[in-house]
């Protein structure tokens, strides 16, 4: 065989690294290293294990403590040299790519992912207004309620209330739902920020009466930064807990099938109470509370606060964090489900970052680095297995 294509030297490449090149194979490769120093160099540089370790990092797949020493562990098995050599196909024929010209629709991952459907979320959601009307709010520039304006300034998702408002009136509440694969932010009436993940709804009142409370309601995950008003408390509503907030940023996870309501505060101050009994425990920057509603208990600990919120800012970020409750908040945002062959494979503990953008085959690759993992994808489905 005449290596000519890029993809057949990386199929080599890929084979050499997992030590099951043949006898003719390795010889094709010699001959092929022997055409040119330059050949042999570019050979060496992706054999080198620093060479690998600056790929990973890259990639962001692991954090320098837990992920990366799980790693560096496996390294000594000829399976791992497999899977980053796989993860680094994209580099290895990119450089290729200057000896070559070549197509480009070969595929970047030979192996377990092919052709699927599985996208990444958007930025997409809708309002449910007080009357019942559902407005979409992707394109959505302008629009007048009765006492309540909404617009678009720049990037920036503006409620606004009208000026004309009577503080002596009840206000309505407007719900913004948004679905799986979705996430939205905007600015609330009282300059509060919020951002709303996959499959989160928020129930707010069209105006704040000065001087009294600003009450809302949350189902599924926000991140708040609460504009401080002293004269009107600020609260955030959850199914069995309530949060007073000072003017405070702070991560709320409260998916109703979820056995867990958590509050990972960043800055400022909250209180967290139980609404059936008024139990309540305070919480200060780094510390996270969280309310086991099937034990009815509250408890709190000290946390990087990191791996809480970075979701907002365009990253997964775990810590020990078992695979089926990893798979859970990914098959929110890329709308798939999970099977697994083995029970046991939901309990393995992932650590690391992953790219909220990334393709799934980036994501599923990157879980293929670290354990002996195999991943099937049908339709929607993603079948789990090992290797």
């Amino acid at each position: 065989m005449d290596l000519k294509e890029p993809t057949q030297i990386v199929r080599l490449f890929l084979k050499y690294l997992d030590g099951q090149l043949t006898a003719e194979e390795e010889q094709q490769l010699d001959d092929w290293m022997g055409r040119s120093e330059r050949n042999r160099a570019y050979f060496n540089k992706w054999c080198d294990e620093v060479q690998q370790d600056r790929l990973l990092e890259k990639m962001g797949a692991y954090n320098v403590t837990e992920g990366w020493k799980s790693v560096v562990r496996r390294r000594r098995n000829r399976r791992l040299l497999r899977w980053m050599a796989a993860a680094s196909v994209v580099v290895l024929i990119g450089g290729l790519s200057l000896w070559y010209s070549w197509p480009s629709s070969v595929p970047l991952y030979p192996s377990v992912v092919q052709e699927v459907s599985i996208q990444p979320g958007k930025r997409t959601a809708h309002l449910l207004t007080a009357s019942g009307e559902t407005v979409s709010l992707d394109t959505l520039q302008q629009m007048k309620l009765e006492h309540l304006k909404v617009f678009r300034q720049q990037d920036t998702f503006i409620l606004q209330t009208d000026d004309r408002t009577s503080s002596g009136t009840t206000p309505e509440y407007h719900c913004i739902n948004v679905p799986e694969g979705g996430e939205f932010s905007f600015k609330l009436p009282d300059g509060t920020d919020v951002f709303l993940n996959a499959g989160s709804c928020l129930r707010f009142p069209e105006y704040f009466v000065p001087g009294r409370e600003r009450r809302i309601f949350l189902t599924g995950e926000a991140y708040f930064d609460v504009a401080r008003d002293t004269t009107s408390p600020f609260w955030v509503c959850l199914e069995h807990t309530a949060i007073r907030v000072w003017g405070t940023s702070f991560n709320v996870t409260a998916y109703p099938e979820e056995s867990q309501e958590v509050i990972t505060l960043v800055r400022g101050k909250v209180t967290l109470e139980q609404t059936s009994t008024g139990k309540g425990l305070t919480l200060t920057p780094g510390q996270q509370g969280t309310y086991d509603v099937d034990r009815q208990t509250l408890s709190r600990r000290v946390v990087d606060v990191s791996y809480y919120t970075s979701w907002k800012d365009g990253v997964f970020a775990f810590y020990k964090q078992p695979l089926d409750q990893v798979m859970k908040i990914l098959g929110r945002w890329y709308l798939f489900k999970v099977r697994y062959a083995d029970p046991s494979l939901a309990s393995i503990l992932y650590t690391g970052k992953i790219a909220r953008h990334a393709s799934i085959q980036e994501v599923l690759h990157t879980f293929e680095l670290m354990d002996e993992l195999c991943f099937d994808v049908q339709g929607r489905e993603i079948i789990v297995s090992r290797k």
